[in-house]
C-alpha cells in the first residue's frame, strides 16, 4: 500500500489512529533516510518541510492562546471596572469559599503557630499608690456574687480597684459543660506535647507546690507525669500546686477551656505569660497552706474562674492599706469567677474541698 492509499483511507479514523500512522510513517523514513547513507545534516534538510510546517502550527497555537488569554483578561477588567458585575462575582467568589474551600481546609497550622502577639501601642499606666485609694475598701466587709453585670459596672469596679465574684460567666465554658474533673487535667500536662518542654523551652512557669512530693520534681511537667502515673497504679497523693503556662502552646491548651469572661470591658487585655492554673487534692479535714497568686507589680488586673470544686480564698490589703481595709475571706464555688484589680489586694487561695482546679488569667487595662 503507498503512502497515498495510507493517508486517504485514514480520512475517517479517529485522531489517536491518525497520530499512530503518522508517527509509523515518520520513523520510516527516518529509518530510509539512514539506511541510505543520509547524514544527520541532510535528513534534516529533507525533513524541513515539515518541520517548517509543525512550527507554523506551533506558532499558530500559541497566537490562537494569546488571544483567548487577552479577551479573557479584556472580559475580567471590563467586568471588575463594571460595579454591578463586580458585586456579583464577589458575592459569588465568596460563596464558593465558604461552602467548598473552608470546611476542608486544614487550620491546625494557624493553632500551632505562634500567632499571639502583643499589642505594641499599650502603655500599662503606672501610679504610686497612697492612703487616699485605701479609702474605696474600708467599708468592704465581704463579696456578695453578682449575675448580669454590665461592662460599664464593671469598669467602674476595676478602676476603682474593688474586687467582685461573678457566678454566671462560665455556663458554655467547656471547663464546666463539658464536666471536667482534676484527673483531666493531669492528664493534659502529663501527656500533651503541647504542655510539656518544647524544643528545649518550657512551657510553664512559676511552679509552685505546699507539699514535698519526691525528689525530681521540679516543675508542672515532672509533677503531672508522677502524679499521672501514680494514679494508674492506684497511688492517689495529696498535694495543692500552681503554675503559669506562659508558652503559647500551652496557653492555647488551657485556652480551648474557657473564653474571656463576658464581663469584662473591652479595654482589658489578657497577658498570655500570666496564664495560671491551680490544682489540689487532699482530705477534706486536712487544711493545707494557702499559695499566693499575686503577678508582678505591673500586672493590674487577674480574674480566677473556680472549675472543679471549691476554694476558699483570702483577699489580703497591700501594706499601705492594711490600717484602713480588711481581710475578705469567702468561698469560691465551682462555675464563679473572681476578679481582682491587683492594686489594693493580693490573693491567696486553698482548697476547700477534696478536689479542685483554678484557672486564672492576668490583663491590664487602661
Amino acid at each position: 500500500m503507498s503512502t497515498k492509499d495510507v493517508f486517504t483511507g485514514a480520512k475517517d479514523l479517529p485522531m489517536s489512529e491518525k497520530l499512530k500512522i503518522l508517527d509509523k510513517e515518520i520513523r520510516r523514513l527516518h529509518r530510509a533516510c539512514k539506511d541510505a547513507g543520509y547524514s544527520p545534516d541532510k535528513i534534516r534538510e529533507v525533513a524541513s518541510p515539515v518541520l517548517k510546517t509543525a512550527r507554523r502550527g506551533e506558532m499558530k497555537k500559541a497566537i490562537r492562546i494569546s488571544i483567548y488569554v487577552a479577551i479573557l483578561a479584556i472580559t475580567c477588567y471590563a467586568c471588575y471596572r463594571n460595579e454591578t458585575t463586580s458585586y456579583v462575582g464577589k458575592v459569588v467568589w465568596k460563596k464558593f469559599m465558604v461552602n467548598y474551600i473552608l470546611p476542608y481546609y486544614d487550620w491546625t497550622w494557624i493553632y500551632n503557630s505562634d500567632c499571639l502577639v502583643e499589642n505594641p501601642y499599650y502603655e500599662p499606666i503606672v501610679e504610686e499608690l497612697t492612703e487616699d485609694n485605701c479609702t474605696v475598701c474600708a467599708d468592704l466587709k465581704t463579696l456578695v456574687p453578682m449575675s448580669n453585670v454590665d461592662t460599664d459596672e464593671m469598669t467602674e469596679l476595676i478602676y476603682d480597684m474593688i474586687p467582685s465574684v461573678i457566678e454566671d460567666a462560665m455556663l458554655n465554658w467547656k471547663a464546666i459543660t463539658d464536666d471536667v474533673d482534676l484527673d483531666t487535667f493531669i492528664k493534659i500536662f502529663a501527656t500533651n506535647e503541647q504542655t510539656m518542654i518544647v524544643n528545649g523551652k518550657s512551657q510553664t512557669f512559676y511552679f509552685r507546690s505546699t507539699k514535698k512530693l519526691g525528689k525530681g520534681i521540679s516543675n508542672a511537667t515532672t509533677f503531672a507525669k508522677f502524679i499521672y502515673q501514680e494514679g494508674i497504679e492506684g497511688r492517689k497523693h495529696n498535694f495543692s500546686v500552681q503554675w503559669a503556662n506562659n508558652g503559647h502552646s500551652s496557653y492555647k491548651v488551657m485556652h480551648d477551656f474557657y473564653f474571656k469572661p463576658y464581663f469584662l470591658p473591652s479595654m482589658c487585655e489578657a497577658l498570655r505569660d500570666l496564664s495560671y492554673i491551680a490544682m489540689a487534692r487532699q482530705p477534706i479535714l486536712e487544711k493545707l497552706p494557702g499559695l499566693v497568686l499575686k503577678p508582678r507589680a505591673n500586672d493590674l488586673g487577674i480574674w480566677m474562674a473556680q472549675v472543679v470544686g471549691d476554694s476558699e480564698v483570702i483577699l489580703s490589703p497591700v501594706p499601705i492599706c492594711s490600717k484602713i481595709c480588711s481581710k475578705l475571706r469567702f468561698v469560691l464555688k465551682r462555675g464563679q469567677i473572681l476578679n481582682v484589680p491587683l492594686g489594693l489586694y493580693k490573693i491567696q487561695h486553698r482548697p476547700n474541698t477534696t478536689d479542685a482546679v483554678s484557672i486564672a488569667v492576668g490583663y491590664e487595662f487602661q
